[in-house]
């Protein structure tokens, strides 16, 4: 039996897919379709008429609607003006005052910087100074050891029979001594003067650093004491008594606006309630275009249902020729189809048997498959 889909069953399954596609559709238009109808029948049922003179007389109070005080309404406008200026005023004067606050605080934070490095700098000078003067201390000890210095008379007998060296060996020997001498105590006076030109060339460095560092602790606490803010007092003042003022105004400006607050709120109500007037020709379009899509589905169902008919007709013709086919080959039968009432249509499926007494070769015994092989390879041969 073959396996493979043929032709025909690849063209039922699309069949059977666009059949369930445009199911699946026409029954979402028809949920959207009586969505959309219950609405316009509720929108229908609401008197726009009504509303619509109700928002004009409202409307017209609001114009209408007017402070019986224009004075104090004059002098409120004029206060708010005056203490919104007071404000902007004040807020300009805190600025700079931030700003310069931040310039001050950087100068303060970088002036303290320095002095800590120019401090570390001078405790270093300090530091090599008493290093210095340690290295001279100890090589003038060195130097007046140096002079004070003898030959040692054993050097002038034979360390191994313990006889004097003659007078030219020990003159030899007085010689080297005062020559290693005589070296050693230039070499010393070499370090001592270069320590002591490196030691004022440090007392020096030392003086300027210490000056530097008393200025920038000068300048550090002169500009400690230096950050003055502009008062913004005065401006405070007269914002309170202009706010005092404008309270006193504020009872019946109050009561007034309450009211006219009121009448904006209901007004607002009733556009939005009006609102509704233009979502009936909107939905009424919406449901046009579904039933004009239902249309469409429908032929599109009408041109399946005739696609299926063809293909129903094109399988009986095939079922017809079977039979001609199956007089070529005897008591050999042809199954080309067979009846599957598990698929989704019911209908005949196609396939590629042979069979002898209505037996498929697959049930058939050895000897069966044996007449049908023998059969099949003869009557192919006449052919």
């Amino acid at each position: 039996e073959l396996k493979k889909q043929t032709p025909t069953a690849m063209i039922k399954k699309a069949l059977l897919k666009e059949k369930n596609g445009i199911e699946k559709e026409q029954n979402d238009i028809d949920v959207l379709i009586k969505d959309s109808t219950e609405e316009l029948v509720k929108l229908s049922s609401i008197d726009f008429d009504t509303i619509e003179k109700e928002k004009n007389k409202v409307l017209e109070e609001i114009n209408n609607f007017s402070l019986t005080d224009s004075d104090n309404l004059t002098e409120r406008q004029t206060l708010l003006n005056e203490i919104e200026a007071l404000q902007k005023e004040k807020q300009e004067i805190e600025k700079k005052n931030l700003v310069q606050e931040l310039s001050h605080t950087k100068t303060l934070s970088s002036k303290k910087i320095e002095g800590i490095k120019k401090a570390n700098e001078l405790s270093k000078l300090n530091n090599k100074k008493t290093e210095i003067e340690k290295i001279i201390t100890e090589t003038e000890k060195k130097l007046e050891k140096e002079n004070q210095s003898v030959l040692d008379k054993s050097n002038m007998y034979c360390p191994v029979c313990g006889k004097e060296f003659d007078s030219k060996k020990i003159d030899t020997i007085i010689a080297d001594f005062a020559k290693d001498k005589s070296t050693k105590i230039k070499n010393l006076a070499i370090i001592i003067e270069k320590a002591k030109k490196e030691l004022e060339e440090t007392h020096s460095l030392i003086n300027s650093t210490s000056e530097e560092l008393n200025r920038l602790r000068n300048e550090y606490k002169t500009l400690n004491n230096d950050c003055l803010k502009i008062s913004t007092e005065e401006i405070e003042n007269q914002i309170a008594e202009k706010q005092q003022r404008l309270d006193g105004l504020m009872p019946q400006l109050q009561t007034n606006n309450k009211l006219k607050t009121e009448l904006q709120n209901q007004y607002d109500e009733l556009v939005k309630a009006l609102s509704d007037k233009d979502n009936i020709v909107k939905i009424k379009n919406k449901i046009q275009s579904l039933k004009d899509k239902q249309k469409e589905l429908a032929m599109q169902d009408s041109l399946r249902i005739q696609k299926a008919n063809q293909l129903k007709e094109y399988i009986q013709e095939k079922i017809k020729m079977a039979g001609e086919i199956n007089n070529c080959f005897g008591t050999v039968k042809w199954l080309f189809f067979r009846y599957n009432s598990a698929n989704a249509e019911n209908e005949y499926e196609e396939i590629c048997v042979p069979s002898l007494n209505d037996v498929p070769y697959a049930s058939c015994s050895s000897g069966e498959r044996i007449i049908i092989d023998t059969v099949i390879n003869d009557k192919l041969q006449e052919l």
